[in-house]
């Protein structure tokens, strides 16, 4: 008999200073973007999540540093995958030796 598989989908994102105020300490503590005219607005978080297709419940969570990839903070959710689970990823963590 065939065992059901739990369907997860892993996605990378980015979230901007409406969570987080402008300070020195969030600048310090999770860091900001800049280009070629000055540093970003705002501190910016980058977080990796694990989440159940069907009900689009977060059961997996890595909160990063801007300045870490999507890619790291979904090999830091592996140890949270199962035998029973069968995990999508997207282009952008394939190619970054997630298998």
């Amino acid at each position: 008999m065939p065992v059901p598989l739990w369907s997860l989908s892993s996605h990378g994102h980015r979230w901007d200073g409406v969570q987080r105020p402008d300070t020195a300490a969030n600048a310090t503590a999770f860091g900001r973007s800049s280009n070629q005219y000055g540093p970003g607005a705002y501190p910016q978080v980058r977080c990796a999540l694990l989440a159940e297709c069907g009900s689009h419940a977060v059961v997996g969570l890595s909160i990063n540093r801007y300045d870490v990839s999507e890619v790291h903070g979904a090999h830091r959710l592996l140890e949270q995958v199962g035998p029973d689970m069968l995990v999508l990823v997207d282009a952008g963590i394939t190619s970054g030796g997630f298998f």
